[in-house]
């Protein structure tokens, strides 16, 4: 994409770090764990995961695993509750994409083509930003290549 030093960076650095704490503070509010950076002058997550059914995870104790959190885990697993959170943790994250995208339209390809969750942004109600398309621009799938 872009490397540190070109005029990009003087012109759009800020900015563009400023899109990732918006995006990073997004995720952290609807309990997403998502860690992201700038890296070659796009959103790079490390890290990305939606809700596990923990409720420690849901109150952002991560290292903390007892065997009442693993029990109430397999439970919201077995009532559909992770799945109705899941579902709502997606949609936030469209939504969330979409706005921020909107306040930067100039950043869209930087913050969508190595994000891990690029299959969450859809067009439709928040906006028309497809993630997939983004994505697959910038990455190709690998198949049928011989291994040597």
């Amino acid at each position: 994409m872009h490397y540190w030093g070109d005029d990009w960076f003087k012109r759009y650095g800020d900015e563009l770090n400023e899109a990732i704490r918006k995006i990073n503070q997004g995720m952290r509010k609807i309990h997403v764990l998502c860690l992201g950076k700038e890296k070659y002058g796009a959103l790079r997550t490390d890290f990305f995961s939606l809700w596990s059914g923990s409720w420690n995870e849901w109150k952002g104790q991560y290292n903390n695993h007892h065997w009442y959190d693993k029990t109430i885990s397999k439970i919201n697993h077995t009532i559909g509750l992770t799945w109705i959170i899941r579902k709502w943790q997606i949609k936030k994250i469209n939504q969330l994409f979409q706005k921020v995208c909107k306040e930067h339209p100039y950043l869209i390809d930087e913050l969508i083509s190595d994000t891990d969750c690029y299959m969450y942004i859809k067009p439709g109600r928040y906006g028309d930003i497809d993630g997939e398309k983004i994505h697959n621009k910038y990455w190709k799938l690998l198949t049928n290549v011989p291994l040597s």
